[in-house]
C-alpha cells in the first residue's frame, strides 16, 4: 500500500498523518477496504488512484472507528463502490 493511502487513511480515522501507533488497525481497514471493492466486482483497484483514496477514508469512516455519522458514511462508501465497479471506461471512468 501507498504511504499516500496509509496517511489518508490514518487522516479519516482522526490520526495524525505522521503518527503509526494505530497502522496495524489501518492497515487492515485499508486492506478490508481493498477486498470489498475488489469482492464487489471493481476492475483492479488502484491505489494510486484518487476514488480509490476516497473509498478508503469512506471505508474508514463507516466501518473503523466510532462515528456518529457511521450510516451516512456507509452510504457514501457504498455508492463510490458502484460507481468504480460499473466503469466502463477504463480505470475508474479514465478520471484519471
Amino acid at each position: 500500500m501507498t504511504e499516500e493511502v496509509l496517511r489518508e487513511a490514518r487522516l479519516a480515522a482522526g490520526i495524525a498523518s505522521d503518527d503509526d501507533t494505530h497502522d496495524s488497525t489501518v492497515t487492515a481497514l485499508i486492506l478490508a477496504c481493498s477486498a470489498d471493492l475488489k469482492s464487489a466486482g471493481v476492475p483492479r483497484p488502484v491505489e494510486s488512484h484518487p476514488l480509490y483514496t476516497q473509498a478508503v477514508r469512506f471505508y474508514i469512516h463507516a466501518y473503523g472507528w466510532t462515528e456518529p455519522d457511521a450510516e451516512r458514511w456507509g452510504k457514501c462508501y457504498e455508492n463510490l463502490r458502484a460507481m468504480m465497479r460499473h466503469d466502463t471506461g477504463g480505470t475508474y471512468a479514465g478520471s484519471r
